[in-house]
């Protein structure tokens, strides 16, 4: 209703907010440390037609802040790999956090990459 997203720490059944940021999201992650989020493209794994290599694809936050962003053409090799459906076309999907506290997203290449939250940089894997 308010379009915020807000982080709460509960403590024994006490919800304390941490913080706050203006947005509502579709696809978002927040990591355990409750400071970082990741927020993925509004359309999850589906481009329009005339897509942009340019389309921010994952944002990266402390604390509401935005600390970097990827772009489709950060992520896509070759963009001939694109799957066509009826009406879009799929780049891939958000995996979210592997064990090592890494954001993770698979391209529809086969490729699997790894970002710092904390940075929004890619970490090698």
């Amino acid at each position: 209703r308010t379009n915020t997203t807000r982080v709460y720490r509960v403590d024994r059944g006490e919800r304390t907010e941490i913080w706050s940021m203006k947005g509502w999201f579709r696809v978002a992650a927040l990591a355990d440390d409750g400071r970082h989020l990741v927020v993925g493209y509004d359309g999850n794994n589906l481009l329009p037609l005339d897509y942009a290599k340019d389309e921010v694809m994952l944002t990266f936050y402390d604390r509401g802040k935005a600390v970097r962003i990827v772009r489709l053409k950060e992520l896509v090799r070759d963009f001939g790999h694109l799957q066509r459906t009826a009406s879009h076309y799929q780049w891939g999907s958000y995996l979210g956090f592997d064990a090592e506290g890494h954001y993770v997203v698979e391209t529809v290449e086969d490729r699997r990459l790894a970002f710092d939250v904390t940075t929004g940089r890619p970490v090698g894997k």
